[in-house]
Formats: structure tokens, sequence, C-alpha cells
């Protein structure tokens, strides 16, 4: 079969919308060959008086299933096999499962059909150089220094953990220590009890630090951190925005529905594994499940367009990535999902990876625009 052709008579017509129209035939060669596989297929299930299990005649086997689902399943498979070898023969850039319709099932007849699928829409980019130096000059200046009162916080905070921490276990070794409903111990220490004093012997224990000063440094350093990757979050959020305001982009319904098919379908599992319903989700959110599913779908609507903005940028300003880096990242995510395949885990560090470069490109048009001022 490798040799035959799988599909014939196929048109492609691809609309502004981001959707490419599919219709075409499978040759009754083809058909009849998957008929066989169908057919085998349910050969090894069916048993048969007079047969031993697996050596049914085909007539047996129609006799049970009959003949129209044994051609849909043949049409099923033919279609699994031709539709992207259809993809790749016409250069589609697909982003969506495709609609199909069956339009001519017969025996002995070619199968007809039309798919419908989502294609990565034309991006017309602004010019992303003078959004990028608009919105990060109209960016409030923050102070990422740490105070006295946020490091004094955090300190205590580490401190009073510590103390309930160790006020349990000494509880659980002597056997006086209280425990809830569930038997879980509870810790005595109050939010208002005087904290252990800080001292070097004190911080050691906490971890490795030098001195109480070393200490102070670390959570310094911490905050200061922190602070400076929560405005670079909304530094890009609010670039993120801008950019996709500014972009003329249309993502059409049948890839936001498909895309919301999938994420529905994920959540429902992970609310079942979970041992609650989407009705008690709701209802511990406060929201409807309208509310929900629309900002969902605006949600994915938002990363598509961003992905899509910050792809074509990439391209225009060839942007490329070092191959030891993407490696490097597909290794580590492997070795936490071992069972994904290579090529989806290879596709997502790059998309991730072309995002962050791009940003960062972006970003640095502002720094360019003040050496030139």
């Amino acid at each position: 079969m490798d040799n035959k052709k799988l599909f014939t008579n196929v048109k492609v017509d691809i609309g502004k919308d981001g959707i490419a129209d599919i219709q075409g035939e499978i040759p009754t060669e083809i058909m009849q060959e998957y008929r066989k596989r169908s057919l085998d297929a349910r050969r090894k299930d069916i048993e048969v008086p007079g047969f031993r299990k697996g050596h049914a005649s085909d007539e047996e086997i129609l006799k049970r299933v009959g003949e129209e689902e044994i051609l849909e399943d043949a049409a099923n498979r033919a279609l699994n096999k031709a539709y992207p070898a259809i993809v790749d023969e016409h250069k589609l850039d697909v982003m969506s499962a495709p609609q199909v319709t069956i339009t001519k099932l017969a025996l002995g007849n070619p199968l007809g059909f039309t798919l419908r699928v989502g294609i990565t829409p034309e991006v017309k980019l602004p010019n992303y150089k003078k959004v990028a130096k608009d919105t990060i000059k109209l960016e409030s200046v923050e102070k990422t220094e740490a105070t006295d009162e946020e490091v004094k916080n955090v300190i205590n905070d580490i401190i009073r953990m510590h103390a309930q921490s160790t006020d349990v276990k000494t509880k659980q070794e002597d056997g006086t220590g209280l425990v809830d409903t569930e038997g879980k111990p509870l810790s005595t220490t109050k939010e208002n009890e005087e904290l252990p004093e800080l001292t070097d012997t004190l911080v050691q224990k906490l971890g490795s630090f030098k001195n109480v000063e070393d200490f102070r440094i670390k959570i310094q350093d911490t905050i200061k951190q922190d602070k400076i990757i929560a405005m670079q979050r909304k530094r890009r959020d609010a670039l993120a925005k801008a950019l996709i305001a500014a972009t003329k982009l249309t993502i059409h319904d049948i890839v936001l529905d498909n895309e919301m098919n999938i994420l529905k379908e994920r959540f429902m599992s992970e609310l079942k594994q979970n041992n609650t319903t989407l009705e008690k989700y709701l209802k511990r959110t406060n929201q409807t499940e309208e509310v929900f599913m629309r900002a969902q779908r605006d949600h994915i609507e938002r990363q598509f367009k961003l992905k899509l903005v910050l792809t074509a940028i990439g391209k225009k300003e060839d942007i490329t990535l070092d191959p030891k880096e993407v490696e490097q990242n597909v290794q580590m995510l492997r070795a936490r999902h071992p069972d994904a395949e290579i090529e989806a885990l290879t596709d997502y560090v790059r998309s991730l990876l072309t995002n962050e470069h791009v940003m960062q490109f972006l970003e640095n048009q502002n720094e360019k625009h003040a050496e030139t001022i």
C-alpha cells in the first residue's frame, strides 16, 4: 500500500479566515484493502460455531456486525492514514483536528469526503518595536530592594514555621501532643507567641547559613529576586496585551472549539481524580459554568494569538535557537515525563524558547531606544 496513492481528486480551498476546506476521494482499491483490515480486526474477537476463534469467514462476520459498520471503520482507517499525507503534500500548517464529512460510502466504490480544518491564519504584524518601546516606557518603576520590614516579616515567618515544626516533633516524641479529628498533630505555637532569638546556632539549623548576617543577606537577595521576577511578569503581560491588540489576527472558532473540547475533557478527568464534580467546583469558586468556560476560551484565544505573534516576529527578525539549548531542555523534560513523545516535547521546548528569546529581543528595544536619546 505504501507505493499506492492513498487519495485522489483532492482540492484544497484556503480561506482568509484561517480555514482550509478539503475535498477528495480514497480510491476503490485502497478502500478494499482497509475493508479487509476492518474484517480481520473483527475476526480476532468473534467466536462462530464451526470455526476456531479468529478464523471466522467474512460472511459470518458480516452477519454479526453488518456491512455498514465495516465500511465506516474502513473509512476511518483510510482517512486517518490519508489526512496527514494530504496535509504534508499541500504544506498545510494545521491548528485543529479536522471536521470530517463522508459524502460517498458504498461497497466497490471510492470513498468521497470533505474535511474542514483550522490552519495558521495570516498574521499582520504592527510596528512591534514601537509597541514594545511605548509599552515599556509607560511601565511604572518599582523598587526591587528589600525593605527592613519585608526582611523582618520573612525571617519571622521562617522562625515561626521552624518553631511549629519543632513543637510538633517534640510532642510526637514524648507522646503528649494534641491531634485533630484526623489524628494529625496540632501545634501549640501561637501567631503572637514570642519567637526564639535569632542566633547563629538557630540559622545554621535552618539551612546552609554561616551566621545571622549571612542569613539576612540571603533573605534580602531572595526578596529582591522575587520582586524582579514579578516585575518582569507584569511587564511581559502588558507587552503581550499590547502586541495582541495591535496585531490584525483572527483565530477561527473551529480552532477554539477544538481546544475547548480538549481542555474540558482534561479538566473533567482531573475533577474525577480529585473525587469532585464540576458543579461542586463552580460552587466553591463562586462561578457559573458559562462564566468559567468563557474565561477559559478567552485565555486559549490570547495564548494562541500571542504564540502566533511571537513566532512571526521571531521569523522576521531571524531569531534562531541554539540546538544544544533545545536538546538540554528536552532531556530535562523527558526525565520528568518519560512516557511523552520526543517530538511533542521538542515542539513544546522550541515554542517556549522562541517566546522567551523574542520577549528578550522586544524588552531590549527600550534599552536601545534609551541609548539613542
